[in-house]
């Protein structure tokens, strides 16, 4: 999968304390899927054969071109004297809250976690 790193200006709170500073986040992508939509649920292909398959028969397909996810987030330290490192927060257990965020970085999550969504048009042959 494909990772984006970025880096904003973030209000975090760490373990109790708080702080003004760099955040750094990795989104990470889903992938394209392919899926049909039944009522109540939808139901995702296993690939583009079977949606080819499904098309063929009649049936409506859609493509999902995927969407980017918050996979790590991190804040700098220092380990050794000008040595900058990332400390990772969202670990299992770990307690942080994301007070507040640039709107650079609302916009931007914005975008990468949009999802386009149509209908499958296999190419012809």
């Amino acid at each position: 999968m494909e990772t984006i790193k970025k880096i904003f200006a973030a209000n975090v709170t760490y373990s109790g304390m708080t702080f003004n500073t760099p955040l750094l986040v990795e989104y990470e992508h889903t992938g394209v899927y392919f899926f049909i939509k039944k009522p109540k649920c939808i139901r995702i292909l296993s690939g583009e054969c079977s949606a080819i398959e499904l098309r063929n028969k009649g049936k409506k397909v859609y493509v999902s071109e995927g969407y980017y996810f918050i996979k790590r987030l991190a804040i700098p330290t220092n380990y050794d004297i000008g040595t900058k490192t990332w400390w990772y927060i969202n670990n299992p257990g770990d307690c942080y809250t994301l007070n507040k965020v640039s709107k650079y970085a609302k916009k931007i999550h914005t975008e990468l976690s949009k999802e386009e969504m149509y209908i499958f048009k296999p190419a012809k042959d």
